[in-house]
């Protein structure tokens, strides 16, 4: 038989835990992560020798900035989509109050039959056009040329015939 070797447990070195302790900060994305690193690591830091400690509070102040940034990217990027949302409603407006009754003529009709036969807006579009996003830009106040209503058109006659 074969004898077991235990072997004593492994220190691990200085410049290994620096590699762990730097590896763990980069997959820090959220300030609360950077909290949690910084209180898990805290233990550690207390057996590292100055001049390391000096390159992980340099690697965390990097990192810091570096999720910060990214917080005001985000916070930009969210502003700027509501920005356009908001445009296009008031770009949907602004074509219902020019064109009256005309924009969503079509809409009723598209409505009835996708009650009639139990389909989405994204189906229906898809189907009809090869559009599945039409339905809701129609109601943003998309415009339809003559040759993607005549399309809708005869595709609500084929499903009310039963063709399609």
């Amino acid at each position: 038989m074969a004898a077991l070797i235990f072997a004593a447990p492994v220190r691990p070195t200085p410049a290994g835990l620096l590699a762990d302790m730097l590896d763990t900060l980069e997959t820090c994305v959220t300030e609360p992560q950077l909290r949690a690193w910084v209180s898990t690591t805290a233990d550690f830091r207390a057996i590292l020798p100055e001049m390391l400690l000096q390159r992980i509070e340099r690697a965390r102040s990097a990192r810091e900035a570096e999720v910060e940034k990214q917080r005001r990217r985000a916070r930009i990027a969210d502003q700027m989509a509501q920005a356009r949302v908001a445009t296009r409603h008031r770009r949907a407006d602004r074509l219902v109050d020019l064109l009256g009754d005309n924009l969503p003529a079509i809409l009723p009709e598209i409505r009835r039959v996708q009650r009639v036969h139990g389909m989405t807006d994204t189906t229906f579009g898809r189907r009809a056009v090869g559009d599945g996003n039409l339905i809701s830009d129609i109601r943003d106040g998309r415009l339809l040329g003559i040759a993607i209503e005549l399309r809708l058109r005869t595709f609500i006659a084929s499903l009310d015939r039963g063709v399609a």
